[in-house]
């Protein structure tokens, strides 16, 4: 099959018989590309919960650009790729985060 920008895309049946793992290949320029996220509810996502959570107790804006930092950044790493599902995860932890801090602080948006 082939997408609009005339890239291959094929479906891949992946898992190792535990998992269920989704994968899609992309051929390139002859270079094969595989994307795949195993879990989406897994330990990656709970990675990506809590470190925005503890981020964002102290400060919102600074959860939200280090989230979109690491997204960013692997989007650029050859071996990665973006994941909205990282980002919803991130997104969630910064509003738990950030309403933890808004309780303790009695509604401020700054512990000052």
């Amino acid at each position: 099959m082939n997408d609009k920008e005339g890239i291959n895309i094929l479906p891949v049946v992946g898992g190792n018989g535990t998992d269920s793992a989704t994968a899609m290949a992309m051929m390139n320029n002859n270079k094969l590309i595989v994307m795949a996220d195993k879990d989406y509810f897994g330990k990656d996502k709970l990675y990506h919960f809590s470190a925005c959570l503890g981020i964002a107790v102290f400060e919102t804006e600074a959860a939200i650009a280090a989230a979109l930092a690491k997204e960013y950044g692997d989007s650029k790493d050859n071996d990665n790729h973006w994941c909205w599902w990282d980002v919803t995860a991130d997104i969630l932890g910064i509003i738990v985060g950030t309403g933890i801090r808004l309780l303790i602080t009695g509604g401020k948006w700054h512990w000052y």
